[in-house]
């Protein structure tokens, strides 16, 4: 049975969606000292032309939290707000855990 999800996209919609964030983040490559705001790829997403339901980026996220590093963000800190969350996720990415996952 498929998780249910807060932006409502199917099982295939939100893998596209997760490559995407992938090869932003994979471009991007964060670290500590190099931070990759949420907000960021979501700006960037948009420009490309990416429809973004409300929660999306939340969902997607939640999805590649096994193999990104990210700060306390999202539904999870009580310093974001929801409107932050239903928009890009409130994430802070700060590393990749698998590299092998920017070589796919």
């Amino acid at each position: 049975m498929p998780k249910e999800r807060m932006s409502g996209l199917s099982d295939e919609e939100l893998e596209e969606l997760e490559q995407k964030i992938i090869d932003i983040v994979c471009e991007e490559r964060p670290s500590l000292g190099n931070r990759l705001e949420s907000s960021t790829i979501h700006d960037r997403l948009v420009e490309e032309g990416t429809e973004l339901p409300d929660y999306a980026m939340a969902d997607a996220l939640d999805g590649l939290k096994g193999a990104l590093s990210f700060f306390l963000g999202g539904p999870q800190n009580p310093n974001v707000d929801t409107e932050t969350v239903r928009r890009h996720g409130g994430i802070t990415i700060v590393g990749i855990k698998f590299p092998e996952i920017c070589n796919v």
